[in-house]
């Protein structure tokens, strides 16, 4: 089953970004086969990353739940708000039409 998670940092713990970075991404990329979106949320304004969101292929809304705790950047304490709903695609662009020029 798809489900897409909405993830907020913490304001207050954007320092806790660089130092786990290496980590988050080793882990997303050894758990490839089970994400089918991933991408960061970017202020605007600042061009930093605030959270990102996540589509998983995963059985239930807990293994979704655990699947993120897991995340190092979680268990850093790097984590707000976890927002996970039941996802159902119906359409898909190609890749090339939303990456940004």
């Amino acid at each position: 089953m798809a489900y897409i998670v909405f993830i907020s940092d913490h304001p207050d713990r954007e320092f806790l970004r660089e130092p786990n970075a290496k980590a988050h991404y080793a882990y997303l990329e050894a758990s490839q086969h089970l994400i089918l979106l991933r991408g960061g949320l970017v202020d605007e304004k600042t061009k930093s990353f605030f959270g990102g969101v996540l589509v998983l292929d995963l059985p239930s809304k807990e293994a979704v739940a655990e699947f993120v705790a897991n995340d190092p950047f979680a268990k850093a304490g790097m984590q707000g708000e976890v927002r996970i709903e039941r996802f159902n695609p119906a359409y898909c662009a190609p890749e090339t039409r939303w990456r940004e020029k």
